[in-house]
């Protein structure tokens, strides 16, 4: 079976590392024009340099709601979301506070 993207612009959170990573770069692979965001600029750089189509955008989308929708805003319209951006929190699940269920 053969997967198309071609034409779609995608939006993947969480996009430097791991999982988002591989998902850019296979989404590439199918014709898709990615935009990748992550908190962290070392793995968006490398990700730019191995799949130099692929456009980065260094942005902590927990930090601040209002600047996260101004950035993203400004990058234009999506066909599809990845919302792949998490958080590991490894309290024991009887002791998770509210706190950390809201982030």
């Amino acid at each position: 079976m053969e997967i198309s993207f071609k034409n779609k612009r995608i939006l993947v959170t969480g996009g430097g590392k791991g999982i988002g990573r591989d998902l850019c770069k296979k989404l590439v692979a199918c014709g898709g024009e990615v935009v990748a965001v992550s908190r962290s600029k070392p793995p968006l750089d490398s990700l730019a340099a191995e799949c130099p189509t692929i456009r980065t955008v260094c942005l902590d989308i927990a930090a601040n709601w209002q600047h996260t929708a101004e950035v993203i805003g400004s990058l234009g319209t999506f066909d599809c979301l990845v919302n792949n951006a998490a958080v590991a929190i490894c309290t024991p699940f009887l002791q998770v506070t509210p706190e950390e269920i809201d982030q």
